[in-house]
Protein backbone atom coordinates (compact mmCIF):
# COMPACT_ATOMS: atom_id res chain seq x y z
CA UNK A 1 0.00 0.00 0.00
CA UNK A 2 2.70 2.18 0.83
CA UNK A 3 4.65 1.44 -2.29
CA UNK A 4 1.90 2.15 -4.88
CA UNK A 5 1.31 5.33 -2.85
CA UNK A 6 4.75 6.53 -3.24
CA UNK A 7 5.06 5.46 -6.53
CA UNK A 8 1.85 7.51 -7.10
CA UNK A 9 2.52 10.57 -6.17
CA UNK A 10 6.22 10.16 -8.14
CA UNK A 11 3.94 9.59 -10.86
CA UNK A 12 2.37 12.80 -10.15
CA UNK A 13 5.59 15.10 -9.62
CA UNK A 14 6.89 13.66 -13.11
CA UNK A 15 3.63 14.84 -14.66
CA UNK A 16 4.44 18.17 -13.54
CA UNK A 17 8.07 17.96 -14.43
CA UNK A 18 7.00 17.61 -17.92
CA UNK A 19 3.88 19.84 -17.60
CA UNK A 20 6.46 22.37 -16.69
CA UNK A 21 9.51 21.57 -19.34
CA UNK A 22 6.67 21.84 -22.05
CA UNK A 23 5.40 25.49 -20.89
CA UNK A 24 9.22 26.44 -20.97
CA UNK A 25 9.87 25.43 -24.35
CA UNK A 26 6.12 27.19 -25.47
CA UNK A 27 7.22 30.05 -23.84
CA UNK A 28 10.72 30.24 -25.67
CA UNK A 29 9.01 29.54 -28.65
CA UNK A 30 6.40 32.22 -28.33
CA UNK A 31 9.85 34.79 -27.64
CA UNK A 32 11.65 33.72 -30.55
CA UNK A 33 8.84 33.69 -32.57
CA UNK A 34 7.60 37.55 -31.53
CA UNK A 35 3.68 36.41 -31.60
CA UNK A 36 1.14 33.97 -32.68
CA UNK A 37 2.12 34.55 -36.37
CA UNK A 38 5.25 32.98 -36.52
CA UNK A 39 4.59 30.50 -34.07
CA UNK A 40 3.75 27.13 -35.30
CA UNK A 41 6.73 27.63 -37.76
CA UNK A 42 9.19 28.50 -35.32
CA UNK A 43 8.03 25.11 -33.52
CA UNK A 44 7.97 23.09 -36.30
CA UNK A 45 11.47 24.46 -36.45
CA UNK A 46 12.84 23.13 -33.26
CA UNK A 47 10.80 20.01 -33.64
CA UNK A 48 12.80 19.45 -36.92
CA UNK A 49 16.28 19.86 -35.01
CA UNK A 50 15.12 18.21 -32.17
CA UNK A 51 15.01 14.99 -34.76
CA UNK A 52 17.90 15.65 -36.44
CA UNK A 53 19.65 15.58 -33.13
CA UNK A 54 18.33 12.27 -31.63
CA UNK A 55 19.11 10.97 -34.99
CA UNK A 56 22.99 11.72 -34.47
CA UNK A 57 25.05 8.57 -34.39
CA UNK A 58 28.37 8.11 -33.99
CA UNK A 59 29.55 8.22 -37.71
CA UNK A 60 27.83 12.20 -38.05
CA UNK A 61 30.27 14.39 -39.29
CA UNK A 62 31.45 17.36 -36.97
CA UNK A 63 30.57 19.84 -38.99
CA UNK A 64 26.87 18.50 -38.89
CA UNK A 65 27.12 18.09 -35.18
CA UNK A 66 28.26 21.59 -35.32
CA UNK A 67 25.42 22.64 -37.80
CA UNK A 68 22.54 20.62 -35.63
CA UNK A 69 23.52 21.84 -32.65
CA UNK A 70 24.68 25.19 -33.14
CA UNK A 71 28.36 25.26 -31.40
CA UNK A 72 32.00 24.79 -32.11
CA UNK A 73 33.75 22.49 -33.53
CA UNK A 74 35.72 22.09 -30.14
CA UNK A 75 32.19 21.21 -28.43
CA UNK A 76 31.01 19.13 -31.46
CA UNK A 77 34.26 16.83 -30.96
CA UNK A 78 33.15 16.46 -27.27
CA UNK A 79 29.75 15.59 -28.57
CA UNK A 80 31.02 12.89 -31.00
CA UNK A 81 33.38 11.72 -28.53
CA UNK A 82 30.75 10.55 -26.14
CA UNK A 83 28.59 9.43 -28.79
CA UNK A 84 31.70 7.11 -29.45
CA UNK A 85 32.25 6.20 -25.88
CA UNK A 86 34.13 8.34 -24.43
CA UNK A 87 38.06 9.51 -24.42
CA UNK A 88 40.33 6.91 -24.43
CA UNK A 89 41.48 6.63 -20.47
CA UNK A 90 45.32 7.94 -21.00
CA UNK A 91 47.42 6.46 -18.18
CA UNK A 92 49.48 8.42 -16.21
CA UNK A 93 53.17 8.80 -17.00
CA UNK A 94 54.05 8.00 -13.55
CA UNK A 95 52.28 5.32 -13.41
CA UNK A 96 53.92 3.74 -16.11
CA UNK A 97 57.78 4.66 -15.05
CA UNK A 98 56.70 2.78 -12.29
CA UNK A 99 55.40 -0.36 -14.40
CA UNK A 100 58.68 -0.31 -16.29
CA UNK A 101 60.74 0.02 -13.41
CA UNK A 102 59.16 -2.83 -11.86
CA UNK A 103 61.00 -5.22 -14.03
CA UNK A 104 64.81 -3.81 -13.47
CA UNK A 105 66.74 -0.74 -14.14
CA UNK A 106 66.10 1.20 -17.13
CA UNK A 107 67.53 3.83 -19.34
CA UNK A 108 66.09 7.11 -19.96
CA UNK A 109 65.64 6.63 -24.03
CA UNK A 110 64.10 3.00 -22.95
CA UNK A 111 61.24 4.86 -20.98
CA UNK A 112 61.10 7.21 -24.08
CA UNK A 113 60.47 4.37 -26.52
CA UNK A 114 57.81 2.76 -24.45
CA UNK A 115 55.69 5.39 -23.17
CA UNK A 116 55.52 7.27 -26.39
CA UNK A 117 55.82 10.85 -24.62
CA UNK A 118 57.67 13.36 -25.24
CA UNK A 119 61.55 12.95 -23.86
CA UNK A 120 61.55 16.58 -21.89
CA UNK A 121 58.00 15.95 -20.21
CA UNK A 122 59.61 12.02 -19.20
CA UNK A 123 63.03 13.60 -18.10
CA UNK A 124 60.91 16.52 -15.98
CA UNK A 125 59.06 13.16 -14.34
CA UNK A 126 61.62 11.35 -13.84
CA UNK A 127 63.60 13.92 -11.98
CA UNK A 128 60.53 14.49 -9.76
CA UNK A 129 60.23 10.98 -8.68
CA UNK A 130 63.62 10.66 -7.75
CA UNK A 131 63.12 14.19 -5.67
CA UNK A 132 60.35 12.53 -3.96
CA UNK A 133 62.44 9.30 -3.52
CA UNK A 134 59.88 6.74 -5.50
CA UNK A 135 62.95 6.31 -8.21
CA UNK A 136 66.46 6.09 -7.40
CA UNK A 137 68.99 7.42 -10.42
CA UNK A 138 71.68 4.61 -10.95
CA UNK A 139 73.74 6.98 -12.83
CA UNK A 140 73.22 9.49 -15.54
CA UNK A 141 70.11 8.41 -17.39
CA UNK A 142 69.56 5.35 -15.42
CA UNK A 143 66.80 4.92 -12.95
CA UNK A 144 65.49 1.62 -10.69
CA UNK A 145 63.25 1.20 -8.13
CA UNK A 146 64.85 1.73 -4.43
CA UNK A 147 65.48 -1.32 -2.53
CA UNK A 148 63.27 -2.18 0.29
Amino acid sequence: MKNKLYRQKLLILLEKRIVLWNLIRFVEDFDVAGGLKKLAEVIATRQGFETERDNLTPESSRKEVERILGCSSRQANRVLQRLRGGKIARVPCREQILALLANGEKRTPELTEVIQGHPKAINTELTRLVEIGEIVKVQQGVYRLPEL
